[in-house]
């Protein structure tokens, strides 16, 4: 009987640790890569809150000027977030200079904590992916496999990110 009590009470702890270095609970939906970058699905205005009581200071949103809904930059703003428009198409093929913007925006952040999203997640995991072989020298299927607890679970998008590996 005292098992289960333990193993719930080990788990907890596990979790702080995973998510150590900010105020939990994070909004649902919104994955943490090595406690620096959070990747999600589009927000609510409350996420912008929560992910600023979690220490993130720049956002930078992936979705095309018609999917956004127009409170995002307003709810950065008024929660001490830097608000960064940088849209990935969500046709075609992953375009090497959309994704270097993305890049761009990342290597400036100076130790700050970023929030990467789009409408589903899947672009964003979709970066996250490219941004790990490029970066760090992971093989395609490795960067892919990384990505998809933090998003990435459309077949199409994967097959995107593929497609842009091979070819880079």
């Amino acid at each position: 009987m005292l098992r289960t009590p333990l193993l719930i009470v080990a788990l907890l702890f596990l979790q702080n640790i995973a998510f150590a270095g900010t105020d939990l609970p994070l909004p649902e939906g919104v994955h943490v890569f090595q406690q620096d970058i959070f990747l999600s699905g589009a927000p609510h205005e409350d996420t912008f809150r929560e992910l600023a009581h979690a220490g993130v200071r720049i956002a930078v949103d992936l979705r095309e000027p018609e999917e956004i809904q127009g409170f995002e930059k307003r709810a950065a703003t008024r929660n001490g977030i830097t608000y960064y428009s940088a849209p990935i198409s969500r046709v075609g093929d992953l375009q090497k200079d959309q994704l270097e913007a993305v890049d761009q925006i990342v290597a400036q952040r100076q130790g700050q904590k970023i929030w990467v999203y789009c409408n589903s997640g899947n672009r964003a995991a979709s970066w996250m992916a490219i941004h790990l072989a490029k970066t760090q020298g992971m093989q395609a299927e490795d960067a892919i496999a990384e990505a998809k607890p933090l998003g990435l679970n459309k077949e199409e998008m994967v097959t995107k990110v593929r497609a842009f590996l091979q070819r880079k």
